[in-house]
């Protein structure tokens, strides 16, 4: 079976003739009769070694892999490149085709949209239509709004201002954007009864139904946020938070996560996953579902467990830091995002007239409304002055209305000082006026209207949850 065969200058094996190494044979080298076969079944490994390695067809035309030491590896399909490693991964020519990924697959072509991922509204703290960047007191035991869409609730026997901040808004930030601020500006030291500081953000029907909660396919949400705490020590502000979700407006759900803060002066961008609640009633429609807040001080008839569906209202756990308790805590928290899934993705971030117009669903505010309207039988009676609203909102608006507006009706001017009769919707507001000074030369059913450059009142029109 295995023969010198002078005139081809070679050593001939038959089939099944094997050249065999080891002990025991533990590698054999044969052809069996329809295949060539290298058999290794020794100890340790088969090795094929060389500074470049090649893998080629039977006439030499066609190289199937290429690969150099210290350099990349090549596979080809009919010659033809399809995949090379480098320094940096893998590079692939034409389809993947899998039957499953691990991870999340977000670092590949995103499993999640590039926008309305954000479940949470002026969550970068761009919006603030009723006091701008005014320091503004929270009033004690109200639900008090400042920026736009966020709820802030003080309770304590301290005292604590909200500012919507810019750049600059810490020694330690150079960065650009806003913020709310959150200043302790009165000490509450033993928190007796239901005292607490906190904000949250009511989330309507429509925004939230998507994630079934309260049924068996109830899905999971991420929050995620950017603190920074600052104070005359590190102590006073440094410890442990709470965030709570809990069903508006039953409040007998609650889930309560921890999170710390670890230094002061340093942001930190916070994460933290809920898991979808297969219990309980959660709103729907244009009413609110779910409400999302974060605790920096909080009583001990409202703590519980972290990380369980409680069916009661629990706004901290037992290690939440009391950030009353000592005067100047600064408390800088911006780019809010609550979204689907257990993985908390990149700020969605949005422009300012795309959030206003978000924000202008639940709150309007108009300085100079440009209200038009007819001169009644009298002089000083201005009818049905009114006008369309910039957008729909979410309901039936309360109105608040100060100052005084002027009007014009081509002949003399006056002002509105209040409401006398009220008619409005989400689309539009008129008002009956209360009158001051009079159109005496106006004829009555006379066009008039509100002008700029008099007196300009403020309307404000709420719609929050």
């Amino acid at each position: 079976d295995v023969l010198w065969d002078k005139s081809d200058n070679q050593l001939e094996f038959g089939d099944n003739a094997k050249l065999s190494f080891g002990a025991a044979a533990d590698m054999q080298l044969y052809h069996d009769g329809s295949h060539s076969r290298i058999v290794d079944s020794g100890t340790g490994n088969l090795k094929l070694q060389g500074s470049k390695v090649q893998l080629l067809n039977a006439d030499n035309s066609k190289e199937f892999l290429h690969g150099i030491d210290g350099g990349g590896v090549t596979l080809r399909h009919n010659n033809n490149v399809k995949l090379v490693t480098d320094g940096s991964g893998v590079t692939v020519t034409g389809t993947v085709a899998a039957t499953s990924f691990s991870g999340s697959g977000e670092g590949l072509t995103r499993t999640t949209p590039l926008s309305h991922r954000n479940r949470i509204i002026n969550g970068d703290m761009q919006v603030s239509q009723r006091v701008g960047g005014t320091e503004t007191t929270i009033t004690n035991g109200t639900l008090h709004y400042i920026l736009d869409r966020f709820t802030h609730y003080e309770s304590t026997s301290g005292s604590a201002t909200v500012t919507q901040v810019t750049s600059g808004y810490s020694a330690s930030h150079t960065g650009s954007g806003k913020a709310m601020r959150i200043k302790t500006t009165g000490a509450d030291t033993s928190l007796g009864g239901s005292a607490q500081l906190m904000f949250f953000q009511y989330i309507e029907g429509y925004n939230w139904e998507d994630l079934r909660f309260g049924t068996a396919n109830a899905k999971s949400f991420t929050v995620s946020f950017s603190i920074l705490a600052s104070g005359s020590s590190a102590g006073n502000v440094t410890g442990t938070y709470c965030v709570n979700a809990t069903n508006a407006p039953n409040f007998n759900r609650t889930y309560v996560k921890e999170y710390t803060i670890d230094a002061m002066d340093t942001w930190k961008r916070v994460s933290l996953t809920f898991p979808g609640d297969t219990s309980g009633s959660w709103g729907t429609g244009n009413g609110a579902a779910i409400r999302i807040g974060w605790s920096f001080a909080g009583p001990n008839s409202q703590e519980g467990a972290a990380d369980t569906w409680h069916s009661s209202y629990k706004g901290s756990t037992s290690n939440q830091k009391n950030g009353m308790a000592n005067v100047n805590n600064f408390y800088f928290i911006t780019d809010i995002q609550v979204e689907e899934g257990t993985v908390a993705t990149p700020f969605e971030r949005r422009n300012y007239a795309d959030e206003l117009a978000r924000c202008q669903r639940y709150c309007q505010v108009y300085v100079n409304p440009r209200l038009r309207g007819v001169r009644g039988s009298s002089s000083n009676d201005f009818h049905r002055m009114g006008m369309t609203l910039l957008n729909t909102l979410r309901a039936d608006p309360s109105v608040t209305w100060s100052g005084t507006q002027s009007v014009y009706g081509g002949s003399g001017t006056a002002s509105i000082s209040g409401i006398n009769s009220l008619y409005v919707d989400p689309y539009s507001f008129e008002i009956d006026a209360a009158a001051s000074g009079n159109l005496s030369g106006v004829p009555t059913g006379s066009a008039i209207c509100a002008y700029t450059g008099g007196n300009e009142a403020t309307l404000t029109l709420s719609a929050e949850l």
